[in-house]
């Protein structure tokens, strides 16, 4: 058999780069649509096109022969401090992506929705949340996301076949922006460098996903030989910010880290993951420590860490 040819757009970004290179140890051709100049880190085998995905045109090359596409070209704007920008990319670049996979009869589109399509956690009584908890977003990305989720249903309707990966959130090495969780990287790279660190929000509870994970749900979904469903939940596991500079602690003795009390959580934490387990075989490799030490010992290895 031929191997599967993906398209990835976002395949330079942060678990864009993650996922061509679980793609690729699954045998996969693969094409990447990003924006920058092509990096150094991507093998030769690998077809790269610089490109927006709002240019249909762009979009065309990257997807015009490929059976699958996984779309991670996204903006996180949490606070919506640029709507505009924020809205092309992410509702109007993704439905480019997705009316040009429909033309070229693409067989399978992944694409990363958010966790933060859900509301605060007590809007959710029965704690575990699960793909049909009612989605109620607080946040300018988070509402984007959802209205992705019903554009990809559209798609759907037309013969595309959409799936909408709903992760936590997700950390590990290439992460630069902070985000809606910045303890997810000012704290391993603190620890890294061995500078001290004293975390706010200490008692706030996170569902975390380690960016290895995440990319084995984009490759495990976009190659799955059944039929999926519009939507999963993806995660990892869950920690408040001082268990988790615990373990950094641990593991970086020489190294003050502290988190003071306090925060608040919001989003639910305690995510059901089991669709995902069902349909395409997802289970999280690592867990809060194993994560933590993989993520620590990749900073060490860099210069910048020394």
């Amino acid at each position: 058999m031929s191997a599967p040819r993906i398209a990835v757009t976002g395949g330079a970004g942060f678990i864009g780069r993650w996922a061509v290179r679980a793609l690729l140890d699954q045998g996969a051709s693969v094409t990447v649509l990003d924006l920058p100049d092509r990096p150094a880190w991507i093998p030769d085998s690998v077809r790269y096109i610089r490109g927006n995905v709002d240019d249909a045109a762009a979009v065309d090359a990257a997807v015009g022969d490929a059976d699958g596409v996984c779309h991670l070209a996204f903006r996180m704007d949490i606070d919506g401090g640029e709507p505009l920008a924020s809205h092309r990319v992410n509702v109007l670049g993704s439905t480019v992506v997705m009316d040009r996979a429909l033309r070229h009869r693409v067989r399978r589109i992944v694409w990363g929705s958010s966790v933060m399509v859900y509301g605060p956690p007590h809007a959710y009584p029965n704690g575990t949340v699960a793909e049909d908890a009612e989605p109620m977003p607080r946040t300018f990305y988070g509402a984007t996301k959802l209205t992705l989720e019903w554009t990809a249903r559209a798609f759907r309707v037309q013969g595309l076949e959409t799936v909408g990966l709903r992760f936590t959130t997700v950390f590990g090495p290439g992460r630069e922006r902070p985000g809606a969780a910045p303890f997810g990287v000012t704290l391993f790279e603190s620890a890294a460098a061995r500078r001290s660190i004293r975390l706010p929000e200490g008692d706030r509870k996170a569902a975390m996903l380690y960016v290895h994970d995440a990319a084995q749900a984009c490759a495990r979904s976009l190659l799955a030989p059944r039929p999926l469903r519009d939507v999963y939940n993806i995660s990892g596991f869950e920690t408040t910010v001082r268990e988790l500079a615990d373990v950094v602690r641990r593991r970086c003795a020489d190294v003050d880290v502290d988190a003071e009390p306090g925060g608040d959580n919001p989003w639910p934490t305690s995510i059901d993951c089991r669709a995902a387990q069902c349909d395409f075989g997802y289970a999280p490799a690592f867990d809060r420590d194993r994560a933590c030490e993989a993520y620590l010992g990749f900073l060490k290895r860099q210069p910048q860490a020394s």
